[in-house]
């Protein structure tokens, strides 16, 4: 939520930013959802979550990277990991 300075000498309000959303180019974000919405394919594992996995995999330089929707099921996930291999 942005903050609201008023300058008490002329009364103009400027509003001042602590947070600013870095946004893609409207226009290559439209593309990208034009390809995902052609696929038909809206929900985890399709081609941009594939994609990003193997470039962070690439990057960080290790043999297998997994996304998750929140923080919850990757803490569960390794939970059952640990428990699995006992």
């Amino acid at each position: 939520m942005p903050f609201i300075y008023i300058d008490c000498r002329t009364m103009n309000k400027d509003i001042i930013t602590v947070t600013s959303p870095l946004l893609p180019n409207l226009d290559e974000f439209t593309e990208s959802l034009k390809e995902i919405w052609e696929s038909k394919w809206i929900t985890n594992n399709g081609q941009f979550h594939q994609k990003l996995e193997a470039a962070l995999a690439e990057y960080l330089k290790v043999p297998y990277v997994s996304l998750f929707t929140n923080g919850t099921l990757p803490l569960l996930t390794a939970l059952q990991a640990f428990a699995y291999n006992r």
